[in-house]
């Protein structure tokens, strides 16, 4: 019983990165460049843009993970992945108790090192990285503070990757019609 529900996640995980190529290829049909599209997720949403990034055709900017897992490792080898994201940047933030063990976070990481991806690897607090961090951080300084650096070390991931301009740490705007845009398609 275990590896049937294994298997219908993976399935599930698979349909996920099937609907998010879909997405964008439109967004490369509105003419968004796709090297300058960064998909990211939290815990299993992670998983998934990580994985659409890395069997899609055209390079992409990057994939950002937060407290998320690589999974198996075994249908992402190099012979059987597109060249195009072949060197892809990942940026992996973990909270340090975290519902995805940081061991989990840690292998990844060595997965994708191994792949040829370009990883940084960032360990939080684990309120930073928690579904109630808002909660957390407006009663909290330090979680609000510890917060900013989480922010800030992924917007000097996104201008590195993109090369977009910013000043002191913050991130180029993106118009907002490319974000919105992509919403009404997710539910």
């Amino acid at each position: 019983p275990e590896d049937v529900c294994h298997d219908l996640e993976w399935i599930g995980i698979d349909a996920s990165v099937s609907h998010v190529h879909q997405l964008l290829e439109l967004e490369v049909e509105k003419g968004f460049a796709s090297e300058k599209i960064i998909l990211g997720g939290f815990s299993q949403g992670g998983t998934v843009a990580l994985r659409a990034a890395l069997r899609y055709g055209r390079r992409l900017g990057g994939v950002i993970m937060l407290s998320s897992f690589v999974g198996p490792v075994a249908d992402l080898q190099p012979e059987g992945l597109p060249e195009a994201n072949s060197k892809l940047p990942v940026f992996c933030a973990h909270g340090e108790d975290s519902a995805t063990p940081l061991f989990a976070g840690e292998m990844g990481v060595e997965a994708l090192r191994k792949l040829g991806s370009e990883v940084e690897w960032h360990t939080y607090p684990a309120e930073m990285m928690s579904t109630n961090a808002h909660t957390n951080a407006q009663t909290n300084a330090q979680t609000a503070t510890e917060q900013n650096l989480l922010i800030a070390d992924i917007a000097a991931f996104v201008q590195r990757v993109t090369g977009s301009p910013g000043s002191k740490g913050e991130a180029a705007a993106t118009p907002a019609s490319k974000a919105v845009d992509v919403l009404p398609s997710l539910q």
